[in-house]
């Protein structure tokens, strides 16, 4: 890693908050690996092979959890975006209630493991007649897994995709872009819900 290269990547995790512990790799499990409304905290660690980079709480739907969070940032050689200044980050979430998993969430602009979705593929999605499966055709495997105690009432658990990237122009410019969708299906894997979210920021 070059010195200017270590430069930017302290810049952009001290904005983002992403420093833990050293931002060390870690390698995303498969969605068998992690099973939501089983999985421990405890085997969430041996899983990942280390602690969480960083530890903290969040409501969710009206519900409190534990957040484990795994972060880490590359250079822009492995940056899904082959152009100049954009580095490549990814962050792994595990949403806890009771010592138990109850959600999951993976965003990533790296080549090797990127989240980008269609968005113009959302309107595909038809609320009480499209299920689970067919998203999951459409979009490919979801990065976001939640279960019943983070989706509202009259749902039983919801799928989603999370993509961010950024664009370091010069150390006083750090431009970002961010997409989220959650789908929210019912106990027989219909669509009955969406949420759809997206933001650029140009600092």
């Amino acid at each position: 890693m070059t010195k200017s290269n270590g430069f930017i990547i302290l810049l952009i995790a001290a904005i983002t908050g992403c420093m833990g512990n050293n931002l060390t790799n870690f390698t995303r499990p498969d969605n068998s690996q992690i099973v939501v409304g089983e999985t421990s905290r405890d085997q969430i660690i041996e899983i990942m092979q280390k602690k969480p980079d960083a530890v903290g709480k969040k409501m969710y739907n009206n519900t409190i959890v534990d957040v484990f969070e795994y972060s880490y940032i590359g250079d822009e050689s492995q940056a899904d975006i082959k152009d100049d200044n954009y580095l490549p980050a990814k962050t792994q979430y595990y949403y806890i209630e009771k010592d138990i998993v109850v959600g999951t969430e993976f965003h990533s602009s790296f080549a090797i493991d990127h989240t980008r979705y269609d968005e113009d593929a959302i309107g595909q999605v038809i609320k009480g007649k499209t299920t689970k499966d067919e998203v999951i055709q459409l979009f490919g495997n979801p990065g976001i897994l939640l279960g019943k105690a983070l989706v509202t009432d009259s749902a039983s658990g919801a799928i989603g995709y999370h993509y961010r990237n950024m664009q370091l122009v010069s150390p006083t410019d750090l431009r970002t872009y961010a997409t989220k969708v959650v789908f929210e299906y019912d106990g027989d894997g219909v669509i009955q819900n969406i949420e759809y979210e997206s933001s650029r920021n140009n600092s």
